[in-house]
């Protein structure tokens, strides 16, 4: 049964509901909301009482949400994106644009493709608003499925709502010193890798979820990483002063002469993803929002980046 059937909810609750729910703190909702602790608890258990659900699990100070909780915060944040494009929407027509379009992309992206693309739609389409949001990869994802975005650029990944379409390939390419013993070869295989001194990338992001899933695959073990960051800059600098091998993704922009690129193979098959374009599937695709995904793909194609290490 859909709890939110014949209930007078309003969106002032699922805003104190959300935020809530974001910060697991009746205190830090309140400071964001700028209301006082006790009117905001009062408020969400009014909410709790009217659904006839209990959102979370209470435990002296700390908070949990509960499934029911889970799900109706998943929807509320759509809900609240929808009111916001909504009102944005209205406001861009009062001066004359044909719509919003709200464009994510990992940090990744926006070093390389996402200038010229955004520059390019925007000459070609200068009456629609654009605004953009640098987010992680998991998060592109998860807020096109929110419909918070409207297109989203990441690895490409698909969900039940979220539909996407490849652009290039970004494949996993090792980094060393042009002095390095490894520098004159041809290739790597990963496993020949794992009592090297390497650097890479945090978890969850890019070419590190690459070797992770390698690595299980294989059965490897990386047991001497000297260094993690979430800077592809800092592990080839890293790298190019001699301090180990970096493993980053092709997309990598190199503007140094004394690094050496070497593809990195699972068992002779170059290790891969997608950067992709997601959208919601069952979101409205205006004309204006399938130019942009069209634009991303033909761009990506034609001149992808990585395309210049002849991978």
């Amino acid at each position: 049964m859909d709890v939110m059937k014949n209930t007078k909810i309003s969106l002032q609750s699922l805003r104190v509901f959300s935020e809530v729910a974001e910060c697991l703190s009746f205190t830090q909702a309140a400071n964001r909301l700028f209301r006082t602790q006790p009117a905001v608890s009062r408020q969400v258990a009014d909410m709790e009482l009217e659904l006839g659900v209990a959102l979370f699990f209470r435990k002296g100070r700390s908070l949990a949400l509960t499934p029911a909780g889970h799900d109706l915060f998943a929807r509320a944040r759509a809900i609240l994106g929808d009111v916001e494009a909504f009102s944005e929407r209205a406001r861009d027509m009062a001066h004359g644009a044909v719509g919003l379009l709200r464009v994510g992309a990992t940090p990744m992206l926006f070093d390389t493709m996402m200038p010229n693309l955004l520059r390019e739609y925007s000459q070609r389409w200068p009456q629609v608003r654009l605004k953009i949001f640098e987010v992680d990869s998991a998060s592109v994802i998860a807020q096109v499925e929110t419909r918070e975005l409207d297109v989203g650029l990441t690895r490409y990944a698909t969900t039940d709502s979220v539909q996407g379409e490849r652009l290039f390939p970004m494949h996993l390419i090792a980094i060393v010193d042009r002095r390095h013993p490894l520098a004159r070869r041809r290739s790597l295989e990963l496993a020949e890798l794992q009592d090297k001194p390497l650097l890479l990338m945090i978890r969850g992001i890019g070419s590190r979820v690459l070797i992770d899933q390698a690595c299980r695959r294989g059965g490897y073990r990386l047991t001497d990483v000297r260094f993690e960051s979430g800077s592809y800059s800092s592990l080839v600098e890293m790298a190019i002063a001699g301090h180990g091998i970096a493993l980053v993704s092709s997309v990598v922009t190199l503007r140094r002469s004394d690094a050496r690129i070497i593809p990195v193979h699972y068992k002779r098959e170059r290790l891969q993803s997608w950067a992709a374009v997601h959208w919601h599937g069952e979101a409205e695709q205006t004309e204006y929002m399938r130019a942009f995904v069209d634009l991303a793909r033909d761009m990506g194609q034609k001149d992808y980046p990585g395309k210049q290490y002849g991978l």
